[in-house]
């Protein structure tokens, strides 16, 4: 490992706040925790983001229980922005096949991407 990477290992939690996914304080505490994320990462070329089980989804909400186990898509958006490289650790669901699974991701991370061409 090269000796100028870097790591924010802060885990995002809701943890000790109200259950709810209209909790204010849930939408504070993810706002943070991007933001601090993005600073710690200010000088990177290459963002390796690791959610539990990767990028959104429809079923589950940002503030929800478990949204904290998933990355949204707004949240990447300021890495490539800055002319970052980002890797993005997604969990592969039960639902269709990997490649299937694969090439709809891509097509969402395209239309966020731009001009870049994300594969997988």
């Amino acid at each position: 490992m090269p000796a100028e990477t870097s790591f924010f290992e802060t885990p995002l939690t809701f943890g000790g706040l109200p259950p709810t996914t209209q909790s204010s304080g849930r939408s504070e505490r993810r706002a943070l925790y991007n933001r601090q994320a993005n600073e710690a990462a200010s000088a990177a070329d290459l963002v390796f983001l690791d959610p539990d089980n990767g990028l959104e989804r429809r079923s589950v909400r940002p503030l929800a229980n478990k949204g904290q186990k998933y990355v949204c898509l707004e949240e990447i958006a300021p890495y490539l922005e800055s002319g970052k490289s980002v890797l993005v650790y997604h969990h592969a669901t039960r639902k269709n096949s990997v490649p299937a699974q694969a090439e709809a991701e891509i097509d969402r991370l395209s239309r966020l991407a731009g001009a870049t061409q994300p594969w997988a």
